[in-house]
């Protein structure tokens, strides 16, 4: 049947014989159901969801989330309070066609009668479906907006019991039950997972701490390393595995993980859970050193002239509050391109140096290189004077 702008019923083609849709046609406008579908138009021009909503604001439906969306192009299909099958698509030109694909009588039309919750993982839940009024039932469920029904094998009696899978631990799961029964209909029934509350972020540094979804990250610096800590938050038997973001291979998490750096990047580490066939969502821990550390003063010994050498040590040392100072650097203004690194925390300088300035900087463990220092002058004279003698005739 096609409703237009009056709310006229009118015939569609169906993929039923002519003969069982005439039947179905009269049986349809002597229910309420046609009262409701003609109501259901007001004379506006709807789409097909407004007009499905529409139909359950009035009863037609007892519970509006058992509309089931079936394509992209606007359809729907709904099962009547009073035992039909409908499937409502846009028509064009503001009409909506409904076409009557069964009916059941409501004493035998398949019912959901309950879903509970049994148990949950970090990544599923286990739950037992009640049915009602069918034989033979095939079971299915999608997760939140997925086009596709999961299948449940092995489970055809009135009541199922079945795991759920692809579910996200930081959300409230929306589920569509599904029960089919061939000659009873076909019944669904929305429910809400909820697998825990999350609160925490994704970085972490020198001695912090983070909860992603089920999974738990400590980590601290050692020696320029980030010792990382990963754990699960549930109590459950799923394996814990974690790679590097740029690894396409996951290991199992059988202690810390050792993380070392190079120069001014940052490391992610990714974690799931997994049941060996499922997996949970991934959650990740950035760690790593891209502060530079901070500037160090020096001074040397003596002051004004030396004939022989002067030592530059470092007055004010450098500090670095994550992977911690390296190394120092040195170069003279004498030959500003050769930067040479320091043996602890003072060179010793000789040969001729006059008015020459030399700079130290700092380098971190993860490679971080630090700003130069402020200049000490140095002079150096340790070329022996020159004695002409005069002749005399």
């Amino acid at each position: 049947m096609v409703v237009g702008d009056d709310g006229v019923i009118g015939t569609t083609r169906d993929a039923v014989s002519a003969y069982e849709m005439a039947e179905l046609q009269e049986e349809l406008e002597q229910s309420k159901t046609a009262a409701y579908v003609a109501a259901a138009r007001q004379g506006k021009r709807l789409t097909a969801q407004i007009y499905a909503e529409q139909l359950a604001k009035n009863g037609i439906i007892s519970d509006a989330e058992q509309l089931e969306v079936t394509g992209e192009s606007g359809q729907y299909r709904i099962r009547t309070e009073d035992g039909y099958l409908l499937t409502i698509q846009e028509a064009g030109n503001g009409k909506v066609e409904v076409t009557v694909e069964e009916k059941v009588d409501d004493a035998d039309l398949l019912k959901i009668e309950s879903v509970e919750e049994v148990s949950t993982t970090a990544i599923s839940a286990n739950v037992t479906v009640k049915t009602v009024n069918g034989e033979s039932i095939t079971y299915f469920y999608k997760v939140g907006n997925d086009t596709e029904y999961t299948t449940v094998n092995g489970q055809t009696g009135a009541t199922a019991s079945f795991t759920i899978n692809g579910l996200e631990y930081n959300a409230s799961n929306k589920v569509i039950i599904k029960a089919s029964s061939t000659g009873h209909g076909t019944a669904y029934k929305t429910i809400y997972i909820n697998l825990g509350d999350v609160n925490g972020g994704n970085s972490g540094g020198s001695g912090s701490s983070t909860q992603t979804g089920a999974i738990s990250f400590a980590s601290e610096w050692s020696n320029g390393i980030v010792k990382v800590t990963i754990s699960k938050v549930s109590n459950d038997s799923l394996t814990l595995e974690y790679k590097y973001s740029t690894e396409s291979t996951w290991h199992q998490v059988t202690g810390t993980v050792d993380v070392n750096g190079t120069t001014g990047n940052r490391v992610t580490i990714q974690a799931h859970l997994t049941d060996g066939s499922n997996y949970g969502e991934t959650a990740s821990l950035t760690v790593g050193d891209v502060t530079p550390p901070t500037t160090p003063s020096i001074k040397r010994e003596g002051s004004g002239w030396s004939t022989d050498s002067i030592t530059v040590s470092v007055n004010t040392p450098a500090t670095d509050t994550e992977s911690g100072v390296d190394k120092y650097q040195y170069y003279l203004s004498s030959n500003p391109s050769n930067i040479i690194d320091v043996s602890g925390t003072s060179v010793t300088i000789s040969g001729n140096q006059n008015g020459v300035n030399i700079y130290f900087r700092a380098i971190d463990k993860w490679g971080n290189v630090g700003s130069w220092s402020s200049p000490v002058t140095l002079n150096i004279d340790s070329s022996s004077p020159e004695v002409q003698l005069a002749s005399f005739i």
